[in-house]
């Protein structure tokens, strides 16, 4: 998510005006409802830390949400949970496959991604179906090596604004997202739906003050409550303590 540069800036302005304008006449509701948790597979015993890794952007790597997801999962598993976070500010998937050995070095049991928000972005050239085949080697890349980590890709906040304007097409993202959580029997946690549900009822402004960017305890509260069922359900085979394990 980096600055709006001067330079091309106009241009891609104007581009993202068009866009969004022909998408609107395509689209009766541009703020449709996401596409929905898929279940994650289910994470096997283990007699050692869980170790959980979150790649991402900035909506990762600029806030706590992680650690406040490990330590809650900690409470209902044998030991503590083990985090490690690949995320930086501005990057997208192409970033993610430059790190993708780092992060199978870790030996994650399960895997968090979220690049949508930059893939999205006009700004770095990247199509639905080139962010569609990243994905696809960031998830066989952590599959290789006899590594069978839980995966889920993550669908997260709405933008608006100048930073929505250069995400025209981020509903066709989200959607590409589901498509191939499905055909790669991933998990998809849709963050997206519950920041719409909290947006309908709040002031845009004071949760998203830059139109992407959410407050430190607006991130964390959200995140939480899309994450945490959904990893419940993966772990409370092996740990039942962790069924019905609360946000």
């Amino acid at each position: 998510m980096r600055g709006l540069r001067p330079a091309g800036y106009g241009a891609a302005l104007l581009l993202a005006l068009l866009v969004a304008l022909a998408a609107l006449l395509v689209r009766p509701d541009s703020g449709a409802t996401g596409p929905g948790d898929i279940a994650m597979p289910a994470v096997p015993p283990l007699d050692r830390p869980l170790r959980l890794a979150v790649m991402g952007t900035s909506l990762s790597a600029r806030y706590a949400w992680s650690q406040a997801l490990a330590d809650r999962l900690s409470s209902c598993l044998p030991h503590p949970v083990a985090l490690g976070v690949f995320a930086e500010p501005g990057q997208g998937s192409a970033w993610g496959e430059t790190v993708v050995a780092e992060v199978a070095r870790f030996a994650p049991d399960i895997v968090l991604i979220e690049f949508l928000a930059n893939d999205s972005d006009l700004r770095q050239l990247r199509t639905v179906s080139g962010s569609r085949a990243a994905h696809r080697r960031l998830i066989a890349a952590l599959r290789a090596g006899g590594q069978d980590p839980a995966i889920a890709l993550m669908t997260m906040n709405p933008a608006f604004g100048l930073r929505g304007l250069v995400r025209p097409r981020l509903d066709d993202f989200h959607a590409m997202y589901a498509a191939l959580a499905r055909e790669a029997a991933t998990g998809l946690i849709d963050a997206t739906s519950r920041w719409r549900a909290v947006l309908a009822d709040a002031d845009r402004a004071s949760l998203l003050p830059d139109g992407l960017h959410p407050t430190e305890s607006a991130q964390t509260t959200v995140m939480l409550q899309a994450i945490v069922p959904v990893l419940a359900r993966a772990l409370q085979e092996s740990w039942p303590a962790c069924a019905g394990l609360k946000p």
